[in-house]
């Protein structure tokens, strides 16, 4: 894994994040961008730390289930100082949660394409998350329709606004705030272009005896309210690691099967 540097707006500081590039030759270069953030008390190295995300992503890209691809393992707390409080309920470090998504949406997203070489389109970006990154992922997703095709919640926290972030991205659909979409990976350009995708494919997934289930259900019939497809899976298991690595590996198989 790399580091990988980028100036904040927000912040209006360098701030670095990790970076996950596939193996192979360079014809093999990435196609696809994914974004994966981590929980309330963690930082951009949570998922290295206890998730061994690089084995998931290179058994998915080695089966051919994914193509060549970047992920980028940002810090989701937008703030000056970003390290994890003792206190991670801390009001200043909640609030640099909250306002990570201008951030990401702004400045990481356009410079990750720019660094990796994949092309701009919402068809090749998608973004996942844990716990507060969960929440952070669909509270970002859903009210910015268009610009990921995939997002995936793993055991979302009480940070989840799903009925908020909908009434936004509904108000973006209709006001034609919606981006184009470009195509698939593999596809020749021009075949789909200027196409809106709309909602994101949708993707949640909780443990049974996660004391934070309510959360899950309650965005899954939010989600159902307001005809927006989701896919929820409900596994053995807790707040926990085992719950989150299946998270990753199920949801981006099936973002990849439905959107090709």
């Amino acid at each position: 894994m790399n580091e990988f540097i980028y100036y904040s707006s927000i912040t209006q500081t360098q701030r670095r994040c990790r970076v996950y590039v596939s193996k192979g030759p360079l014809s093999h270069r990435p196609k696809l961008l994914i974004f994966i953030l981590h929980g309330i008390g963690g930082d951009e190295n949570e998922w290295l730390r206890f998730g061994n995300p690089a084995a998931i992503l290179d058994d998915l890209v080695a089966s051919g289930i994914l193509p060549p691809l970047a992920a980028v393992f940002p810090n989701g707390r937008a703030c000056v100082n970003d390290a994890a409080p003792d206190n991670p309920f801390e009001p200043s470090a909640i609030e640099g949660f909250a306002r990570f998504g201008d951030e990401l949406l702004n400045d990481l997203v356009p410079l990750a394409h720019k660094t990796f070489g994949i092309e701009p389109f919402p068809c090749n970006r998608m973004l996942c998350g844990l716990s507060m990154g969960g929440g952070q992922t669909l509270n970002i997703g859903l009210s910015n329709p268009g610009f990921f095709s995939g997002i995936a919640a793993f055991s979302p926290a009480p940070n989840t606004d799903v009925a908020y972030a909908l009434a936004i991205g509904k108000k973006r659909l209709s006001g034609d705030d919606c981006i184009a979409q470009g195509e698939p990976p593999g596809k020749s350009q021009g075949e789909s272009q200027g196409r809106s995708i709309g909602w994101p494919k949708t993707w949640l997934c909780c443990g049974l005896s996660d004391e934070l289930l309510h959360v899950t259900r309650n965005a899954e019939q939010a989600l159902k309210d307001a005809c927006v497809p989701a896919k929820t899976e409900y596994i053995e298991g807790g707040h926990d690691w085992n719950v989150w690595t299946y998270g990753l590996r199920s949801s981006l198989e099936f973002f990849f099967k439905e959107i090709i």
